[in-house]
């Protein structure tokens, strides 16, 4: 269930009847659906009144029609391309219409007359998927003509809701607990199975952008939620369990404003921590981008992945790093150094903080002896790699699950090993330069560190 599904029936089309069809086009691009709408349900709400057919791009010209819809990116529809091109749009470099370079995540409704001689002609685009729907979250009137550059909308926590426009309080951390949300909206719901899972998805919906980090993109967050009241309450009450006792809103402010000091009190908005019941198996943590509205790094923190406190703490202090890295680059030796960095960052501000706990080793003595004992292929085959920005070379070396390239003896995120191991060499090489070097190193001088 997305946002736009809820705001859709607000949408009042204004298509008017007509005797013969069909009277509009729906073409469509590479994309079955957008923000987990399918074209049919669009082509339904929006131009349900009239008579209407659903085409591909390349196949729009075919198809004779008084008005026409078309929705999608660019890049996906090429009918829509050559549309904006005659409309005045400025390709060249993304998306520029009316004055305005559109963003990722924004989209734009253009309601006006066809310049094929054809009838009323709509557009809803952007850059990516998301900008696309963002269209669907906003009133658009097809009888009106004119344009709407609409964000997508994000319903915010009570804690951001002060925090819309630029004003004082960026300065500090926001926990947003939707694992308390959750449990409020699962304690309310009533009903069977599927109306509960309805309710929670519901009071869950705006937060869509922070379950697909955890899950993956066009998350069904009906579905996702009814699997979290059946198969995943064992996990969920037992992580309810570990952290009843711990204050969690307080602490991870004060990991973050730990950080931060120690680091040399870095400027710039501070990170938003998402607290979440996400799957056992899934990731523990995930810095995934700037929050459009405030500009904070994004943190999600998956309770059910979290063994302790301890565990909990470490994360969050390794994703707080990754809020202040900046850009972090793709190839295998960016990413390396960049996980090693804020892994010896993390272990180093939490006194205590074993390899393993820093690492997050399920079975840390058997896995740090494996790296050990294969430590000369590992330095080979990152030798051998360190400048590709392949995917797969560089999930083999930092993903659960995954191995380094011709290394597969060796145990998973040997990336995340060789990183520290370099991290923790400069270190030794610079310590007048302490923490706050490190985290300003440049890739190089970090992995010479470590020859």
């Amino acid at each position: 269930m997305s946002l736009a599904s809820l705001l859709l029936p607000l949408l009042l089309p204004v298509v008017q009847a007509q005797d013969t069809g069909p009277d509009w086009l729906l073409v469509r691009g590479k994309e079955d659906g957008y923000a987990q709408l399918g074209l049919d349900r669009i082509g339904d709400v929006y131009l349900g009144r009239g008579k209407w057919k659903l085409v591909g791009s390349d196949d729009a010209g075919s198809h004779p029609a008084s008005h026409r819809l078309l929705i999608g990116t660019p890049e996906g529809n090429a009918a829509l391309r050559a549309l904006l091109a005659k409309l005045g749009a400025d390709l060249a470099d993304g998306i520029r219409y009316g004055g305005r370079k559109l963003e990722s995540g924004q989209g734009l409704a253009i309601v006006t007359d066809d310049p094929d001689g054809k009838g009323r002609l709509v557009l809803f685009t952007g850059l990516d998927a998301t900008g696309v729907a963002a269209c669907l979250s906003v009133p658009v009137d097809l009888g009106r003509k004119g344009y709407t550059i609409a964000r997508w909308q994000v319903v915010l926590h009570r804690e951001l809701e002060g925090l819309k426009a630029p004003v004082a309080g960026l300065e500090r951390p926001i926990v947003v607990r939707l694992d308390r949300d959750f449990d409020h909206l699962a304690a309310a719901a009533t009903g069977g199975p599927a109306d509960r899972a309805l309710r929670v998805a519901r009071g869950l919906v705006g937060y869509g952008a922070v379950y697909e980090a955890a899950y993956g993109p066009r998350v069904d967050m009906q579905r996702l939620m009814a699997e979290a009241l059946a198969d995943g309450k064992p996990a969920i009450d037992a992580a309810r369990r570990r952290f009843a006792e711990v204050d969690l809103d307080r602490r991870l402010v004060e990991l973050c404003d730990m950080c931060t000091a120690r680091l040399g009190g870095v400027e710039g908005p501070r990170p938003v921590y998402y607290v979440l019941y996400g799957h056992p198996t899934g990731t523990n943590a995930r810095t995934f981008g700037d929050d459009k509205v405030t500009g904070r790094r994004q943190v999600l923190l998956n309770l059910c992945r979290f063994g302790d406190v301890a565990e909990l703490e470490v994360a969050t202090l390794h994703e707080t790093v990754h809020c202040l890295q900046g850009s972090i680059g793709r190839t295998l030796a960016e990413r390396v150094v960049a996980e090693g960095v804020a892994t010896a960052i993390s272990k180093a501000l939490r006194p205590g903080t074993t390899d393993g706990l820093a690492l997050m080793l399920t079975r840390p003595e058997e896995e740090l002896a494996a790296f050990e004992q294969h430590a000369s292929k590992l330095r080979e085959a990152f030798a051998r790699h360190r400048d590709s920005d392949d995917p797969g070379v560089v999930g083999g070396f930092l993903q659960l699950g995954k191995r380094a390239p011709g290394v597969a003896e060796a145990p998973d995120r040997a990336g995340y090993w060789l990183g520290l191991r370099a991290a923790e060499a400069w270190l030794g090489a610079h310590a007048e330069a302490g923490l706050p070097g490190l985290l300003h190193a440049k890739p190089a001088e970090v992995l010479k560190a470590l020859e």
